[in-house]
């Protein structure tokens, strides 16, 4: 203003911390139609803007305002959409866990008798490494997660009436890899719940079960965007969440694309790139806690580390032993001959033993 004159017109910004969800593509009201109750979510914001436009204008008019200010909602359009997207990822959801349970049984059940009997301690004592014993086992459940992760890309994108129209195929084919291998990476931690070898396949049908409750109880909850992203490290919970975003894109057209995958269009959801971030982490912690419980708790042949090792001084420093004396660095092949007898002429060995180690 200048002087006593108040401006002609009243320039102003209001802002305010809370959540309106202009992100999402996803309505708060999930019956079609004229929406009841509308402008409630911006009900602040409305009071506070008719506050101060009533008391510029009492200014500026030196009057009482009286007008009443009442909202009134846009009439509702109808728009086209695949509403039997919705019902299909919900089935893969169900498909993914389903899928995923005989590999897990086989692998869980085959480590554990593995363990249980000391063959994998034997295995060991020959010079096989305990990476490469899992990366053997690995491979050989690998052929199910490339029939499980390429044939469902196939079934669900090159059919002649694809279930998904839009969504980039190589994108849900990296989701259901990468949920094949963190399904794997469980299995691995779930084969040291027991010791013995008696009701193998009960075992791992009830431990696959058990680690899907949480992420199932979780779905029910509307949660802080952090508390979110930490029910993330749950086991399915991202391939939830990736299954979430298809459904909500492919609704309104879209779908599943790398130039959108960095941002969430799901109320109460991670974007897609968060998903396969989530996975790695999974599998990257699982297959840390397998290489530790292997030390802590080996097979039957095995000598367990202290659960404190990875704490101790001694685990990471390197032990070499130095001989004493010169005599202990003599060649042990050089026998003197008046101690050990000269082995006959044309003497054919009986057994030979090379590459001992233990």
């Amino acid at each position: 203003m200048s002087g006593e004159t108040w401006p002609d017109r009243l320039n102003y910004t209001i802002r305010i911390k809370d959540d309106f969800g202009i992100n999402s593509y996803e309505s708060l009201d999930v019956n079609p139609g004229p929406h009841r109750m509308f402008g409630i979510k911006y009900e602040t914001f409305m009071r506070i803007q008719w506050a101060i436009d009533t008391s510029y204008l009492k200014l500026l008019t030196s009057t009482e305002v009286t007008q009443e200010l009442t909202t009134q909602e846009f009439p509702y359009y109808q728009s086209q959409n695949n509403e039997s997207i919705g019902i299909v990822c919900l089935l893969m959801k169900t498909v993914c866990w389903i899928s995923m349970m005989l590999p897990f049984i086989f692998l869980m059940g085959r480590l554990l008798q593995e363990r249980a009997t000391g063959i994998q301690e034997l295995i060991k004592m020959v010079g096989v490494s305990q990476n490469i014993l899992g990366l053997s086992h690995f491979l050989n459940v690998l052929l199910s997660g490339l029939v499980f992760s390429i044939g469902g890309t196939i079934l669900l994108k090159t059919t002649s009436n694809p279930l998904i129209n839009n969504s980039n195929g190589f994108l849900i084919f990296l989701m259901l890899l990468l949920y094949f291998n963190t399904i794997m990476a469980m299995a691995f931690v779930c084969s040291y719940v027991s010791k013995g070898t008696q009701y193998v396949a009960t075992l791992s049908v009830l431990a696959y079960i058990v680690l899907w409750i949480p992420a199932r109880v979780q779905l029910e909850y509307d949660l802080p965007y952090i508390v979110t992203l930490a029910t993330g490290l749950l086991p399915h919970v991202p391939m939830h969440w990736f299954w979430a975003e298809v459904s909500v894109l492919e609704m309104y057209g879209s779908g599943v694309y790398f130039s959108n995958m960095l941002t969430a269009k799901s109320n109460s959801n991670v974007s897609v790139f968060l998903c396969f971030v989530f996975m790695l982490l999974q599998a990257g912690l699982m297959y840390g806690l397998t290489w530790y419980l292997s030390l802590v708790a080996p097979g039957q042949y095995g000598q367990a580390l202290p659960w404190n090792f990875l704490f101790k001084t001694q685990y990471w420093s390197k032990n070499e032993v130095i001989p004493d004396v010169e005599s202990e660095e003599e060649d042990p092949m050089a026998q003197d001959p008046r101690y050990f007898e000269s082995p006959p002429a044309n003497a054919e060995i009986g057994i030979k033993i090379v590459n001992v180690s233990k």
